[in-house]
């Protein structure tokens, strides 16, 4: 009896161990590539719900990787917590606003004679917080392996107490908030005298946005500006004031809103591809308006998931009323829900098409062929007319407008373009509030396609909003840039800071963004307040 239970607990036991081997041949053979994340901490990933190593801004995590093909080429990518996939590279032009570098091809990463690889990388302050999708796929095996990665806020003792003080307010409201184009006063007081005090604005997500050092006054006060553009995503803020010196260190928080548009007016606005208003990240959409005026002007814009506007090239409504666009998106751009704004420039008609962005691959371009910026309108009814073909470039022309000169009989700009025809002429106008335009200059740009030219407008510019519109006369490249000017006062009064106007979202100025600086800030030769003690001066 003995023997035969022997024999059975032998046959069983035999049986169990090649179970288990099946099972663990089977785990292997599933997910024959392996993704390990090596960081100096850990944290709950949301994608996962499970902890998973974690790192902080500034630092670096390490990358694991085993089960490849001897020596095999692998190409790696970041999935950020909002969806945006870059490759490791990309990563390092993020600006933390625009954030569309173009997709930079580089060697890729090589296993080694095992099937091995093993490299660390850096995270910025440009890398929001959340949980990152890391993924690894090998180009000769097709073999993919994941992991995860938290990027965390590092944790402290606040700063020592000290005299230091900061506020920031809506300029003329004294509001601890905003909307997109508002202008920011940032005072400080109470730090060491003439010091030198870094500033950074910290963004709803977590990443960080450089500021110019300004140089406190002989009482260890300073005051500067921020304009929030409407690239800016909304939410709460928080601004820090360093002194470098002294050791102070202060913070203000403020929130920034986002501005609703009423849709108004008879014109129609509607997703008509795809058919469920809905498109992966490397896909795209198709708009059609119709009901407008015949032949006008529409301008186009994007509203993305987290409230910021990328501007789209102006179009122009055919003989009846209507247009279409051609939009490509790709990974570059996060998912969640997005709308498409047209307004009838003389019409007034607004409308508001939705849709929704779901997650789509990683698609790297080649290197002598890197990826376009987007969103981008690819096709339109515009086509390829001489006359209107300047409203869809897809250049990367440029233009900026700033205030010289506030104080005198009128008003003085300074107008700077780059990105248009070697030595070609352009021309240049301001279009006013009630529709007026006039005519500010007409020069031949250098052999770069770059200029610079002030106009004394001859007029003092009163409260609204204005277009300054720069065109190439043989590239037809065109951007308008638009801006709000705020009256003087009373005569005799204040005139108001000569901050710079803030350009970013004309539309064709996206292109290039990787070198984009992002908001434009107070002038270095404006950092130093002729009367810093006061709250507010015209020199600051």
């Amino acid at each position: 009896m003995k023997s035969r239970s022997l024999v059975y607990r032998m046959v069983v036991l035999f049986a169990c161990l090649v179970g288990l081997a099946t099972v663990f041949f089977a785990y292997r053979t599933s997910a024959a590539a392996v993704y390990i994340v090596r960081g100096p901490t850990t944290a709950v990933c949301s994608i996962t719900g499970q902890t998973a190593p974690a790192t902080f801004q500034d630092s670096i995590f390490g990358s694991e990787l085993h089960g490849f093909l001897d020596q095999e080429s692998v190409t790696i990518s970041f999935q950020f917590p909002d969806g945006r996939i870059f490759s490791p590279n990309d990563t390092r032009l993020l600006d933390g606003v625009v954030d569309l570098p173009p997709h930079f091809a580089r060697p890729p990463y090589r296993a080694d004679v095992a099937g091995d690889l093993y490299f660390e990388f850096p995270v910025t302050n440009k890398w929001p917080y959340g949980c990152y999708r890391l993924t690894a796929v090998g180009q000769g095996s097709r073999q993919t392996a994941v992991g995860y990665l938290v990027v965390t806020p590092r944790t402290g003792p606040p700063p020592a107490p000290s005299p230091a003080r900061l506020a920031v307010w809506n300029n003329g409201t004294f509001n601890a908030f905003a909307f997109h184009d508002d202008l920011i006063n940032i005072h400080g007081t109470n730090f060491f005298p003439n010091e030198v005090i870094s500033i950074w604005i910290t963004q709803p997500d977590g990443t960080v946005l450089d500021y110019p050092q300004q140089v406190a006054s002989d009482v260890g006060n300073f005051q500067s500006s921020f304009i929030f553009t409407n690239a800016h995503q909304t939410g709460k803020y928080t601004f820090t004031a360093l002194g470098t010196l002294s050791g102070y260190q202060v913070f203000a928080p403020f929130e920034l809103r986002a501005r609703s548009s009423t849709p108004s007016g008879w014109a129609q606005l509607r997703v008509a591809f795809p058919v469920q208003a809905s498109t992966r990240q490397n896909g795209g959409i198709a708009i059609t308006g119709s009901l407008f005026a015949p032949g006008e002007y529409v301008g186009l814009w994007m509203t993305l998931p987290n409230n910021a506007v990328r501007s789209l090239p102006t179009q122009v409504a055919d003989g009846n009323g209507d247009f279409f666009v051609v939009i490509d998106l790709d990974e570059r751009l996060p998912t969640g829900r997005y709308s498409i704004t047209a307004k009838g420039v003389a019409s007034g008609r607004l409308q508001i098409a939705g849709f929704d962005v779901t997650p789509g691959s990683f698609q790297p371009a080649s290197a002598n062929n890197p990826a376009e910026p987007v969103p981008a309108v690819v096709e339109s009814n515009v086509g390829d007319q001489t006359e209107v073909g300047a409203l869809t470039t897809t250049s990367a022309a440029r233009a900026s407008v700033t205030f010289l000169d506030r104080t005198g009989a009128a008003d003085t700009v300074r107008v700077e373009g780059s990105g248009y025809a070697p030595n070609e002429p352009v021309g240049i106008w301001m279009t006013f509030p009630d529709g007026a335009v006039l005519g500010m200059a007409s020069l031949n740009v250098d052999s770069n396609g770059a200029f610079s030219v002030d106009v004394d407008l001859g007029v003092v510019l009163t409260a609204g909003r204005y277009r300054v519109s720069v065109q190439g006369v043989d590239s037809n490249r065109l951007v308008i840039v638009t801006f709000d000017a705020a009256d003087r006062g009373a005569p005799g009064g204040v005139a108001p800071s000569t901050a710079p106007i803030q350009t970013l979202g004309g539309p064709t100025n996206l292109g290039g963004a990787a070198g984009n600086p992002g908001p434009e800030q107070t002038p270095r030769d404006q950092q130093r307040c002729a009367e810093p003690e006061a709250f507010w001066t015209p020199d600051c």
